[in-house]
């Protein structure tokens, strides 16, 4: 007879995804089915219509490959993924974009700016998705002065939060975009040097807490990154009530009219296509 097949329990581990350390040995994140499903569970209250055919874009050794994946099979969509050969040419990307029926994609906002650019006379996908980078205004503006009948949305999260953690549907001719606000699950705050809530409009570096956060580094459990939601001062209402641990982005940010403005890094790392780079990881490495 066979053997039943073992279904993996919600806090064993999803997968695992490195990122940049200043040490030269890159982090490595583990991420657990519960904290997956909650990540992608977030995505049926943000966005209005479930993924029929999502383009990923991204490589599998990135995060946000993992939206496509898990958001659009998990709702009975289409996943369609370009050649080895179209990933490497912006001009088939940007004619499988065109051509494909796509309800969704996402990527870099540097990438898709190029695929604007050679967007062919007709067709393109209903809501694209950008992360992974600030998204300009410029790019704003290009996006629906070329296709004005598409959506766009500008995600932020780390890898350590389970891809995403804010989210803001961009409109037209409304300057540079937030991040926007939190997911439904998580919270976000901006806090100053000694972990203490600033208030609307201070900038400081912005936290993240919820069911999305990772335990910590599979190599460094304790890194100072990760803590207990105790550890920060001044903090009130759902933070304080329900969250359990924190993740600190390094990033600085400020809060305007309940949205997230991103001011950019509050180290000296660095985001090359996406891609976070530590310059002490790469001094390592020279060294």
């Amino acid at each position: 007879s066979q053997r039943p097949i073992e279904l993996p329990g919600a806090d064993d581990e999803a997968y695992v995804i490195f990122t940049s350390g200043s040490t030269g040995r890159p982090n490595p994140v583990a991420i657990t089915h519960a904290q997956i499903a909650a990540s992608t569970n977030a995505r049926s209250q943000v966005y209005d219509e479930p993924p029929a055919r999502f383009a990923v874009l991204s490589g599998l050794g990135f995060d946000s490959s993992l939206v496509g994946l898990m958001w659009a099979l998990s709702m009975g969509g289409t996943v369609v993924l370009p050649t080895d050969e179209e990933s490497h040419d912006v001009d088939a990307l940007a004619a499988l974009l065109a051509t494909r029926s796509l309800s969704h994609a996402l990527c870099v906002p540097t990438l898709y700016g190029l695929l604007l650019d050679r967007r062919p006379t007709s067709g393109w996908p209903q809501h694209i998705i950008v992360a992974g980078e600030a998204c300009t205004e410029g790019l704003v503006a290009d996006h629906f002065r070329v296709v004005p009948e598409s959506r766009l949305t500008n995600e932020y999260g780390p890898t350590e939060a389970s891809i995403w953690a804010t989210a803001h549907h961009c409109q037209p001719s409304q300057g540079l975009p937030p991040i926007g606000g939190a997911i439904p699950g998580v919270v976000v705050a901006v806090v100053d040097h000694a972990d203490r809530v600033v208030p609307a409009g201070v900038a400081g570096e912005l936290v993240i807490g919820g069911p999305t956060v990772a335990a910590g580094y599979v190599t460094d459990p304790d890194h100072a990154r990760f803590g207990q939601c105790s550890e920060l001062r001044g903090v009130t209402g759902e933070l304080g009530d329900r969250i359990d641990r924190i993740f600190r982005t390094g990033d600085r940010a400020l809060v305007d009219n309940g949205a997230v403005h991103f001011l950019g890094r509050a180290d000296e790392q660095i985001n090359v296509g996406g891609v976070r780079v530590e310059p002490g990881e790469v001094e390592a490495v020279l060294t």
